[in-house]
């Protein structure tokens, strides 16, 4: 039931090119693409699915994955409030765990909001990528 909720997901959402964070019952993995997302699939718990525009979440209810709406990075191409200028993008370095991966960075943008006093606070942060390395210090 789980892969094919999943792929119900992937079609309606994203084309060939993704990455993901998938929590399953017994590990956490990064990768990419459908034929790492699919192995154990029925033991997804959680997943982030992100192609670099976009961040769709997904829960595991009973036997199958509920999504959320999905978070939208349009932060350098928009001339509204949501413009460049109220989206900053980081680079954090992930756990030793998953040092052995072929990642070990996750690129995320992270969208500034004001309250009614013109404080700045993070809104919302969509996940943008997984990286390799360099990105860290670029």
């Amino acid at each position: 039931m789980i892969r094919e909720n999943l792929e119900s997901i992937l079609k309606e959402n994203f084309n060939d090119k993704f990455q993901f964070i998938v929590h399953r019952f017994d590990e956490v993995e990064v990768g990419e693409g459908k034929e790492d997302l699919f192995k154990d699939c029925e033991k997804i718990l959680e997943v982030h699915i992100f192609d670099g525009t976009k961040e769709l979440f997904g829960r595991r209810v009973d036997d199958k994955l509920e999504t959320y709406e999905p978070l939208i990075y349009d932060g350098n191409n928009n001339e509204d409030s949501n413009s460049c200028k109220d989206w900053i993008e980081r680079t954090y370095e992930l756990e030793e765990k998953f040092k052995n991966s072929k990642y070990n960075v996750i690129n995320v943008a992270e969208h500034i909001a004001y309250d009614e006093n013109h404080l700045a606070y993070v809104d919302k942060t969509v996940i943008l990528s997984l990286g390799k390395g360099r990105e860290l210090y670029e």
